[in-house]
């Protein structure tokens, strides 16, 4: 039977770590193994969790906590978890950012792909969520990510295969540190080693949704942009 991993990244912010690991546990098709990164300088917080992880073990789910305090290349907070997966013997993978909105059919929807023949899938499409400070939240059911994040779909809706995993381990491991985002690493070095394998998902009611609140570094702008538009009053002279 095919093994399924998730990875959970999570930087000093047990709040998001829980948000994220009870998507993953509401998801129709669960994981066999979880993976959860923590990358910060602070002591562990998965005690944020530890009510979700007992039961989930008990149904057969298996856990793995990973602490790295001193991360100097930000690929590495991915690479880590992907290859403790490999490991474990995964057959898929699947990656769940801790500040993104992943709908209970997220995974079955994407493993349905994966099983089909493709290598690596993406959301092109996902709803888009701006939170920005002082400002009624602004909501997109699908947008398209083709040419916001560089794998041609929201960055952090992706899953692969085995052979896919490994490749991208090595192109992880392999990329100079001034390569820093994982995402555009595997978009300029693995992606290309898959021709005709990738599968970018376009639908009116994707899987995920990107959520911007000014803290994550590739739309920040957007929930920066619509505070400064609200406040405008106060960059204005008299």
């Amino acid at each position: 039977m095919s093994k399924i991993g998730a990875y959970i990244t999570t930087h000093n912010n047990p709040l998001f770590l829980r948000f994220a690991l009870l998507q993953v546990l509401a998801q129709t098709t669960r994981p066999n193994v979880v993976a959860i990164h923590q990358n910060n300088h602070h002591p562990s917080y998965l005690w944020a969790v530890g009510d979700l992880i007992g039961p989930a073990q008990r149904d057969g789910m298996q856990f793995l906590n990973l602490e790295s305090p001193h991360l100097d290349r930000v690929q590495d907070w991915y690479l880590i978890p992907i290859r403790v997966l490999i490991d474990q013997g995964c057959d898929y993978f699947f990656k769940c950012d801790h500040d993104d909105i992943y709908y209970n059919f997220h995974i079955a929807r994407l493993l349905q792909a994966l099983q089909s023949g493709f290598d690596f899938v993406i959301n092109r499409n996902a709803g888009r969520l701006v939170l920005a400070p002082g400002k009624p939240y602004e909501y997109l059911p699908s947008a398209d990510f083709s040419e916001t994040h560089a794998p041609g779909g929201m960055s952090g809706s992706w899953a692969f295969t085995r052979a896919f995993a490994i490749q991208n381990v090595h192109d992880l491991a392999a990329a100079p540190t001034d390569r820093c985002w994982e995402d555009q690493i595997t978009a300029w070095e693995t992606l290309p080693r898959f021709e005709g394998k990738i599968s970018r998902i376009e639908s009116d009611a994707p899987s995920t949704c990107y959520v911007s609140y000014g803290g994550n570094v590739s739309s920040a702008h957007w929930a920066c942009l619509e505070w400064a538009r609200a406040n405008k009053h106060l960059f204005m002279n008299d």
